[in-house]
Protein backbone atom coordinates (compact mmCIF):
# COMPACT_ATOMS: atom_id res chain seq x y z
CA UNK A 1 0.00 0.00 0.00
CA UNK A 2 1.33 3.67 0.61
CA UNK A 3 2.61 3.29 3.52
CA UNK A 4 4.87 0.30 1.92
CA UNK A 5 5.98 2.95 -1.05
CA UNK A 6 6.72 5.66 1.18
CA UNK A 7 8.88 2.87 3.30
CA UNK A 8 10.50 1.57 0.06
CA UNK A 9 11.50 5.58 -0.13
CA UNK A 10 12.49 6.35 3.26
CA UNK A 11 15.36 3.62 2.19
CA UNK A 12 16.31 4.54 -0.84
CA UNK A 13 16.84 8.06 0.36
CA UNK A 14 18.63 6.61 2.99
CA UNK A 15 20.94 4.42 1.01
CA UNK A 16 21.90 7.51 -1.20
CA UNK A 17 22.78 9.57 1.51
CA UNK A 18 25.05 7.04 3.38
CA UNK A 19 26.44 6.98 -0.20
CA UNK A 20 27.06 10.64 -0.75
CA UNK A 21 28.22 11.46 2.32
CA UNK A 22 31.15 8.86 1.83
CA UNK A 23 32.27 10.16 -1.02
CA UNK A 24 30.44 7.56 -3.49
CA UNK A 25 32.27 4.88 -3.45
CA UNK A 26 31.82 1.64 -5.85
CA UNK A 27 32.14 -1.49 -5.41
CA UNK A 28 34.82 -3.45 -7.57
CA UNK A 29 33.83 -5.29 -10.51
CA UNK A 30 35.17 -8.31 -8.46
CA UNK A 31 32.79 -7.17 -5.53
CA UNK A 32 29.88 -6.86 -7.52
CA UNK A 33 30.08 -9.92 -9.12
CA UNK A 34 30.26 -11.90 -5.81
CA UNK A 35 27.64 -9.71 -4.81
CA UNK A 36 25.37 -10.54 -7.75
CA UNK A 37 25.97 -14.22 -7.21
CA UNK A 38 24.73 -14.15 -3.66
CA UNK A 39 21.75 -12.36 -4.37
CA UNK A 40 20.39 -14.89 -7.09
CA UNK A 41 20.78 -17.27 -4.96
CA UNK A 42 19.06 -15.48 -1.88
CA UNK A 43 15.51 -16.80 -0.99
CA UNK A 44 14.41 -13.41 -0.67
CA UNK A 45 15.01 -12.53 -4.10
CA UNK A 46 11.81 -10.81 -6.55
CA UNK A 47 13.10 -12.61 -9.44
CA UNK A 48 11.13 -10.60 -12.00
CA UNK A 49 11.85 -7.04 -10.23
CA UNK A 50 15.51 -8.17 -9.52
CA UNK A 51 14.78 -6.81 -5.69
CA UNK A 52 15.38 -7.80 -2.46
CA UNK A 53 12.67 -8.94 -0.49
CA UNK A 54 14.42 -7.70 3.31
CA UNK A 55 15.18 -4.10 1.69
CA UNK A 56 13.12 -3.81 -1.24
CA UNK A 57 15.68 -2.35 -2.47
CA UNK A 58 16.66 -2.55 -6.50
CA UNK A 59 19.63 -4.87 -6.76
CA UNK A 60 20.87 -3.22 -10.20
CA UNK A 61 21.27 -0.10 -8.25
CA UNK A 62 21.93 -1.24 -4.53
CA UNK A 63 25.06 -3.57 -5.80
CA UNK A 64 27.36 -1.45 -7.22
CA UNK A 65 26.98 1.10 -4.18
CA UNK A 66 30.45 0.68 -2.00
CA UNK A 67 28.04 1.87 1.00
CA UNK A 68 25.72 -1.03 0.81
CA UNK A 69 25.24 -3.86 2.29
CA UNK A 70 22.88 -7.03 2.38
CA UNK A 71 20.16 -6.41 5.02
CA UNK A 72 20.82 -9.99 6.21
CA UNK A 73 24.70 -10.05 6.47
CA UNK A 74 25.19 -12.35 3.38
CA UNK A 75 27.49 -9.49 2.04
CA UNK A 76 29.21 -6.06 3.88
CA UNK A 77 30.56 -2.94 2.45
CA UNK A 78 32.80 -2.29 0.08
CA UNK A 79 36.54 -2.40 1.45
CA UNK A 80 37.79 -0.46 -0.87
CA UNK A 81 40.73 -2.66 -1.51
CA UNK A 82 40.42 -4.30 -4.45
CA UNK A 83 39.73 -1.44 -6.54
CA UNK A 84 39.70 -3.08 -10.17
CA UNK A 85 36.96 -1.18 -11.90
Amino acid sequence: GIMGIFQDAASIAKALALQIAAGCPMASDKEQAERHKICKGCEFLNKEEYRCGKCKCFLKLKIPLGTSECPIGLWKKSTGDNNDN
